[in-house]
């Protein structure tokens, strides 16, 4: 049987996932789709913007200050928005699709990109957020 903490969190998880799969769906509007050549711009998006959100969330979880991510927002914001958002299945299913179109150097420049990109992404929101949070602590 949940608990009553379990069940806000859990609560919390599907409320930021809502949220952070409609701004996937609203990504992918204004692009054409990978299986008609194009780059897979959407997904580069999302993972790189989740990358750069739970980046902060884990310096703000490493932070000793009154910023700390409290165990709710880790929920709604990392579990929850982070998960909704970015996507491992459609990176690999494009992945896939380049690949069976013949394109397999083009796969390779996606596959490079995307991976340098969203690395690049995670180490930006941890180290801005952690010095944001340093210049915090340096004012109180």
């Amino acid at each position: 049987m949940l608990k009553r903490e379990d069940g806000v969190l859990t609560l919390l998880v599907g409320l930021g996932s809502l949220i952070g799969g409609t701004l996937r769906y609203l990504l992918i509007l204004p692009f054409p789709a990978v299986q008609d050549g194009a780059w897979p711009w959407p997904t580069l998006l999302a993972n790189a913007i989740g990358c750069m959100v739970i980046g902060a969330c884990m310096a703000l979880v490493h932070a000793q200050s009154g910023m700390v991510a409290t165990p709710r927002m880790q929920a709604a914001v990392m579990g929850g928005f982070c998960g909704g958002l970015t996507t491992f299945s459609i990176f690999s299913l494009e992945t896939l699709v380049m690949f069976d179109q013949g394109r397999p150097l083009f796969m390779l420049a996606c596959v490079s990109f995307s991976l340098a990109t969203w690395m690049l992404a995670v180490w930006a929101g941890f180290e801005l957020t952690r010095r944001t949070v340093q210049r915090c602590k340096e004012y109180e």
